[in-house]
């Protein structure tokens, strides 16, 4: 499962995710040693338009043919066709087997290997605060994947975060059931105003990290994965020629050391020499400021004081 609060990408990470395993190609550093996959992208939110245009834009930015995607990509939306494997009926929550059964013999003849379902709210009618609710669809999708020989990916909402910037496998929305029962949890959070501060980002809203949490072992946020959403003009003309679309691509957080020499070492030592200088960053004599003296840098700028 990948859970992430609204608006933070996690559609478009799943859709280019989906492009790089059916094309086989690195988009966002993976490792494929599999090569070529077939993979079944299930919206249940949006209209297949909507989608249509975020597969294209994706596939603008990195470049991919039709021959790189092949008759290996699957997209179907919710809009047009329910996909509800369990229900709540008088006794309880009941899976919907006729619907399991269409689907494990569509991935069967497609040969899918890896579906994705976003939302994994919208593939069920029970209570989310059910654990056995929760407990019996979410083992239900893993015999499904177990039915059909596949990977199966949830997308998942977090629940209200009131305040929380970091997302973990405990934010999911619901019963607990349903991370309990997923093999491994990917976490996805935006990038706070203090972490654009300190690696210069003017819209920090564009960015995010991803994290395995099944551990609930947060790395430093240098640490994680991080993304940044890029925006794609579709390039269709016609009466709306700017038809911008955000697309996922991997992104570096900053190296300080990536602009600095040896002389700049030099530098810094001589200035160090002169004085009595303290590590504390509160301390007036902080030895920082006799490194940003040093680098022509401004002490007092939060991405400068970082570096």
């Amino acid at each position: 499962a990948t859970v992430a609060p609204g608006g933070v990408g996690k559609t478009s990470l799943g859709i280019v995710e989906s492009l790089a395993m059916v094309s086989g190609r690195e988009l966002l550093g993976m490792t494929l040693p599999a090569g070529q996959l077939r993979a079944w992208y299930l919206n249940l939110e949006d209209p297949r338009d909507e989608v249509t245009r975020q597969i294209q834009a994706a596939a603008l930015h990195y470049g991919l043919t039709a021959d790189d995607i092949g008759d290996r990509l699957f997209v179907d939306s919710g809009r047009e066709q329910e996909f509800i494997i369990a229900e709540t009926q008088r006794d309880g929550a009941v899976i919907c087997r006729p619907v399991v059964d269409s689907i494990v013999a569509e991935l069967k003849e497609r040969k899918i290997d890896v579906l994705t379902v976003d939302p994994f709210v919208s593939s069920h009618e029970v209570s989310e605060n059910d654990n056995g609710a929760m407990d019996l669809v979410v083992k239900q999708w893993g015999k499904i994947a177990d039915a059909a020989n596949c990977a199966i990916h949830l997308i998942h909402h977090t629940r209200k975060l009131s305040g929380e910037v970091e997302v973990t496998a405990e934010s999911s929305r619901g019963g607990k059931a349903l991370t309990d029962g997923c093999r491994s949890v990917r976490t996805i959070t935006r990038m706070s105003k203090e972490e654009g501060e300190r690696a210069g980002i003017d819209n920090p809203r564009r960015f995010f990290r991803t994290y395995n949490d099944k551990a609930n072992l947060a790395p430093p946020s240098e640490k994680s994965d991080w993304y940044c959403l890029e925006s794609v003009n579709l390039q269709n003309g016609g009466p709306n020629p700017s038809d911008e679309l955000g697309v996922v691509t991997t992104w570096t957080w900053p190296n300080p050391f990536d602009d600095v020499t040896v002389a700049d070492l030099r530098k810094v030592q001589a200035i160090i020499s002169q004085s009595e200088w303290k590590e504390n960053v509160q301390a007036k004599t902080w030895a920082g400021k006799a490194v940003a003296e040093a680098l022509d840098l401004d002490a007092s700028d939060p991405e400068a004081k970082t570096k």
